[in-house]
C-alpha cells in the first residue's frame, strides 16, 4: 500500500513509502513494516530522511516501533537518528520525534 503524509509543527514536509500489512484469522490480530521517505525541514533543518515502521496488533492492542534509518539524512539532516512515536487521535494524528543530531 502506498503511504503519504503532511507533517506540519517543528517536523514540517511531506512523506511517502510504502507499507506491508498481513491479518491473521482472529479479530484485530496483525503485522505490518513500512518504509518511508520524509523530505522537509526539522526545526530549521532541511533535508530528507527515511523512516523504518515494525507494527504488529494483537486482539486490537497495537505495538509499533519506528525508527530513523541509521545514515539516511541528507543536507542539514546528515547525522540524523532517533525514533518517533504516534498518539492516534480519532480524526488525525500526533507525531513525536526525539532525534539526535550527529554534527548539531
Amino acid at each position: 500500500m502506498a503511504v503519504e503524509r503532511t507533517f506540519t509543527g517543528g517536523l514540517t514536509g511531506k512523506s511517502a513509502g510504502q507499507l506491508l500489512s498481513v491479518g491473521t484469522s482472529i479479530e484485530g490480530s496483525s503485522a505490518f513494516v513500512a518504509l518511508e521517505v520524509f523530505t522537509g525541514t526539522l526545526g530549521s533543518r532541511a533535508g530528507t530522511f527515511t523512516l523504518q515502521y515494525a507494527g504488529s496488533m494483537r486482539r486490537g492492542f497495537e505495538e509499533r516501533v519506528i525508527t530513523v534509518v541509521p545514515d539516511s539524512g541528507t543536507e542539514e539532516l546528515i547525522g540524523l537518528s532517533g525514533v518517533l512515536t504516534v498518539v492516534n487521535h480519532a480524526t488525525e494524528h500526533t507525531y513525536t520525534l526525539q532525534y539526535s543530531l550527529e554534527n548539531g
